[in-house]
This record gives C-alpha cells, sequence and structure tokens, in this order.
C-alpha cells in the first residue's frame, strides 16, 4: 500500500511537471511572437516615418534648407499625416500628436546660456556673440579706404549697436538681424552653422543690410566717446577736436554739437538723461544737462572707465593709472567716495545690487560693494583685459587684449571662456544692459514660447490583434521631432528636420553631466539606450553631427566618442576636468 502510494505521488508530480513545463514553453513562445510582433511593428514605423519626411506637402526650402513646416506640422493632428501622404503608407495605423508648450533659449541647436554682446575687433570688424561662445555674425566697421579701429560702443533699447572708429571720423550703427532690424538678408550668418564667421561669410561694409547709418562727424576725427540715453538718443564725441554730438537714433540725424573744454574719452547717461563724460588726463569731467556744459565736484581727475548705478542717483568711473575707483551723485554731481586699488583700471559696471565690477590691465576682476568695499579678486583671467559689461542675467563680459571673452557669474566664478578672432579694446556698454535692449537672443526675460510635437504610431485594430495575441493590447512607438526655433521673427515658423528616434537622448545625456557637475561627488554612471553617435567637443558642446548644445558645467570636459547602443556611461572628476568611459 505504501509502494503504491508513492508511486501515484510520483505521476501526479511528473504530471504537474510536465504541464508546468509546457505551460512555460507556452508562455515563451507567446513572448517571442510578442516580441518578433512588435519588432516588426517598429520596422513598418520607420518605414511610415521615411514616408513623412519625403512628403512633400510636409517639407520646405528655406535658405537652401529643407525644413519641416511648422504650420502644417500642426494640421497633423486633424489630418493624420495628410491624406495623400497617408494613402502610402500601405498599413493599419493611427497616429497622436502630443503638444506641450515649451522654452527655447538657443540659437539654431547651439546651447547658450543667458547672454548677448557685441564685441569689437580693432583691426576693423564687429561681432554678434551668443553667451555659449557662438559668433552669429561679423562687419566690417568702415569701408575700404576709411580707417577703423573701432573701441566705442552703444546699445540701442533695440540691440543695435552704434560703433566709433578711432581710426577716423565715422560713426556707425549695425542692426540686430535676429531683431529683424536690417534693412535685408544680406548680411554675414553662419552659413555653415560651425559657430564661427568665416571669410566666405563676410559681407561688403557697402553691401550689408545691417550697416544702418554711416555718420562722418565733423570737426576732428577719433571717435571714442558713444553712448545712448534712455530716449533712444546717441552720443558721440571726437577726441581731436574736442567735439562732441547728440544724434537721433531712429533717424541719424544730428540733433546739437557742443565744442568741449577736454577730450572727450567716454559716455554714459544717468537714469535722469544727463550725460556724463569721462575725459582722462586729469578731466576736467564734464556733465551735459539740459543742453548745457556743467562740472561736477571735483572735475580734474583722472577718469577712464564709466557707468551708470542701477537704482541709486550717482555714477562710477575707473581713474586708469592712478588705482582709484569714482562714485559721483547725479543730482548734487558731488564726488561720494574714492578707493584706491591699485592697477590700471579699464572697463567697470554695476550690478542690479550695486555691486561694482572693474577690471585691471594687469589681469584682474575686483567686485567692490557699493560704498567701495572689496568682497573678491581673481587674477590671471587672460592677457590684458580690457572691457566690462553686463547683460540682463547678471553675466559679467570680460573682453581681452588676447582675443579672450570671458563670462563671470556674481560671485566671480567664470562660467564660459572663449575666443573671438581678434583684438579687444573696448569698455563702454556692449550688451545694451544700459538701455534695457529688448534683444531675443537667450534672455529669459524675452522667453520665445513654442511648441514641441512627439508623434505617435500605433496599430489601430487592437481587437484583431489581442485576439491573435491576448497579452498585447497594443504597439505603440514615440519619435519626437524637435522644432528649433531661429529667432528672427520673421522666420521663427520654421524647424530643422532633424529626427530623434528616442525622444530627448541629447538633452538627457547633456543633463547627465551638468548634473554630476553641479554635485559634490566625485562619480557618478547612468545607462543610456543610445541611437545616434555623439561626441563631446572642445569647448564643452556636446554634438550630434553639428548640432551641438554647450554643457553649463565649470569643469573641463573630456573630448570623446560616444557610440550608439546600450551602454553605462561612468564621469569622473580628476582636477579641473571630468573623464568619461564607457
Amino acid at each position: 500500500m505504501k509502494e503504491l502510494l508513492i508511486k501515484l505521488i510520483s505521476l501526479v508530480l511528473i504530471f504537474f511537471i510536465i504541464v508546468y513545463s509546457l505551460y512555460l514553453y507556452s508562455k515563451s513562445q507567446t513572448s517571442l511572437i510578442e516580441e518578433s510582433k512588435k519588432l516588426l511593428f517598429e520596422r513598418e514605423v520607420n518605414n511610415v516615418l521615411n514616408k513623412v519626411l519625403q512628403c512633400l506637402e510636409a517639407n520646405e526650402t528655406y535658405e537652401g534648407l529643407t525644413v519641416i513646416s511648422y504650420s502644417k506640422l500642426k494640421e497633423y493632428k486633424d489630418l493624420e499625416i495628410e491624406p495623400k501622404c497617408a494613402k502610402a503608407f500601405g498599413i493599419d495605423y493611427y497616429v497622436e500628436i502630443e503638444q506641450k508648450n515649451i522654452t527655447l533659449s538657443s540659437y539654431s541647436g547651439f546651447g547658450a546660456f543667458c547672454g548677448f554682446a557685441w564685441i569689437l575687433d580693432t583691426n576693423g570688424f564687429a561681432s554678434r556673440v551668443a553667451a555659449s561662445g557662438i559668433e552669429l555674425g561679423r562687419h566690417y566697421t568702415a569701408p575700404n579706404g576709411i580707417g577703423t579701429n573701432p573701441s566705442r560702443t552703444a546699445v540701442d533699447k533695440y540691440g543695435n549697436v552704434w560703433i566709433g572708429n578711432r581710426g577716423s571720423n565715422l560713426l556707425i550703427k549695425i542692426g540686430l538681424y535676429e531683431n529683424n532690424q536690417c534693412k535685408g538678408h544680406r548680411t554675414s550668418k553662419d552659413l555653415n552653422r560651425n559657430g564661427k564667421i568665416e571669410n566666405f561669410e563676410m559681407v561688403d561694409f557697402n553691401e550689408d543690410d545691417c550697416i544702418l547709418e554711416k555718420i562722418y562727424l565733423e570737426g576732428g576725427r577719433n571717435v571714442r566717446a558713444v553712448c545712448a540715453d534712455l530716449e533712444g538718443n546717441i552720443y558721440a564725441g571726437l577726441w581731436e577736436g574736442k567735439k562732441f554730438y547728440k544724434i537721433n537714433g531712429t533717424t541719424g540725424k544730428i540733433i546739437k554739437e557742443w565744442d568741449l573744454p577736454s577730450n572727450p574719452y567716454g559716455c554714459v547717461a544717468d537714469k535722469n538723461n544727463k550725460i556724463w563724460i569721462s575725459t582722462i588726463n586729469n578731466g576736467p569731467i564734464l556733465v551735459i544737462e539740459n543742453d548745457n556744459i556743467v562740472y561736477p565736484e571735483p572735475s580734474n581727475i583722472l577718469t577712464y572707465g564709466i557707468w551708470r548705478c542701477y537704482n541709486e542717483d550717482c555714477v562710477v568711473f575707473t581713474g586708469w593709472d592712478s588705482g582709484n575707483v569714482y562714485k559721483f551723485n547725479t543730482t548734487t554731481k558731488k564726488l561720494i567716495w574714492e578707493k584706491y586699488i591699485g592697477g590700471a583700471l579699464r572697463g567697470i559696471v554695476v550690478d542690479k545690487e550695486e555691486n561694482i565690477y572693474v577690471v585691471d590691465s594687469n589681469g584682474r576682476i575686483i567686485k567692490l560693494d557699493k560704498n567701495g568695499n572689496i568682497i573678491k579678486t581673481i587674477s590671471g583671467i587672460c592677457g590684458t583685459p580690457t572691457g566690462a559689461s553686463i547683460d540682463a542675467c547678471n553675466n559679467i563680459w570680460i573682453t581681452c587684449f588676447d582675443g579672450n571673452v570671458i563670462l563671470v557669474d556674481e560671485d566671480l566664478r567664470i562660467k564660459n571662456k572663449f575666443k573671438i578672432p581678434g583684438t579687444h579694446y573696448q569698455y563702454s556698454d556692449f550688451t545694451g544692459y544700459l538701455t534695457h535692449a529688448d534683444i531675443k537672443i537667450g534672455f529669459p526675460e524675452k522667453k520665445i514660447e513654442t511648441e514641441e510635437f512627439k508623434i505617435s504610431f500605433g496599430i489601430r485594430n487592437i481587437t484583431e490583434i489581442a485576439e491573435k495575441a491576448p497579452r498585447i493590447v497594443k504597439y505603440k512607438t514615440t519619435i519626437s521631432i524637435p522644432i528649433v526655433i531661429k529667432y528672427n521673427e520673421t522666420v521663427k515658423n520654421f524647424g530643422e528636420l532633424r529626427l530623434f528616434a528616442i525622444t530627448g537622448e541629447l538633452q538627457e545625456l547633456k543633463d547627465f553631466i551638468e548634473e554630476f557637475c553641479s554635485k559634490d561627488i566625485t562619480s557618478a554612471s547612468k545607462r543610456f539606450y543610445l541611437t545616434y553617435d555623439y561626441k563631446i567637443k572642445e569647448g564643452n558642446k556636446i554634438c550630434l553631427d553639428e548640432y551641438c548644445w554647450f554643457i553649463d558645467c565649470s569643469y573641463e570636459v573630456e573630448e570623446k566618442d560616444i557610440k550608439m547602443g546600450e551602454k553605462v556611461i561612468k564621469l569622473v572628476k580628476k582636477g579641473d576636468e571630468i573623464e568619461i568611459s564607457e
């Protein structure tokens, strides 16, 4: 009896083992079928996608580029990728369009933290530059045969720049192309999108549609002082001849001129539109108030760089090789304080908290509080810093003789450093900060809202699939087409034809590195599923082909080729660098 019971139990166990094995086999076969169907569907989706991109109704040509029509893309939601195209697809699918508002703060695929500036080259060029280091445009500052050596700038409230040429009596106005303020489209552009303007991309001075005014000031030469008031007027001074002019910033017509008792070297409009003029060589400093020339107390001091306080009724000066910084009350026109900090002091700016930043030819940046107390100093930033300006996001811009441009934050931490060709000698406002310029390149206060479209493909007949494979609810693949908006308002509805099979791969890599950079850790790793090859390039740029974003990180990120596929990417901080391994 006992032996019979054991045999019975054994048979039952064998039976259950066989049944369970059959179940596992059936399940694995079902899983293989599901996976096979999914792969088949994804291939079909890719076929659909290729047809979408080839569909003439969806494509347009702009400036030689094939682009997806932004307006027609919006119609996809109702038209299901347009009836004419849909007929050719040959599979029974559905399309879902997910739209979400996003804010773009980069230029044509190049990442940029907030900021924009006009950078001068004493050899006769002016560049439009984004804070990422991308050179958007480059212009001649005078025609052939006319002296250049540009130095002084004023940016009006629209972002146009007024430039004085020290080599002649020519004052010019250059329009900001990205704000649609040029006369036409003949101007220098980054046609090959490599982030710099090359010779073949330049346009002759007399043919450049962005050269809006050419004013030859009479009575001397060497245009040094240039500034703008809050009403849109421009002021310019001739060093030789001691002449000073008030110009209508819209028409370019000279409104008034003065004969000065000293040579104009720089100028700034205070908050009440009185014009303060620095004159170097121990003055006298001058103020133009109600069209009359008056003198502050004291006036016979050596002054060089000049800037307006943010809210206070004051202006500040640097004293060149006297090593002094001066602060004057603009109502009483009397000296509030002077501070000796040594060195050869050039550019000076004031932030929203009334802190003062001064650059020294010996390589220093000095930060002072509103009372003249030194908060912080850094040294050795470049070869002979000259100019300083500040943008709407409190980036402090420093220009240097050696071609470097440096951006620091309010704590004097370097945010970016790059080279723009030439020798940079400038110290007046070159960002539009003093005129509250309405510049649509990278400023968060001027956000450009657009929509990101995610196109999802799925099989329409879910019931039919469910009958064949009950575990399959539906197949669905999401493909994102990011729209890269140009900042020129007239063409902002065009986007690059760039397809990502997985939403946001480039952004995901960038975010991973930036998050690691910002944390007090020495290593980190993360798994990625990459469908494209990527490159980390010099200057902390992460790129897909020539489509690059700037990695906002104080460390130098190792140059690296990252190949497509599933992998774990590891980051390690070593000294001031981040090493990358797979």
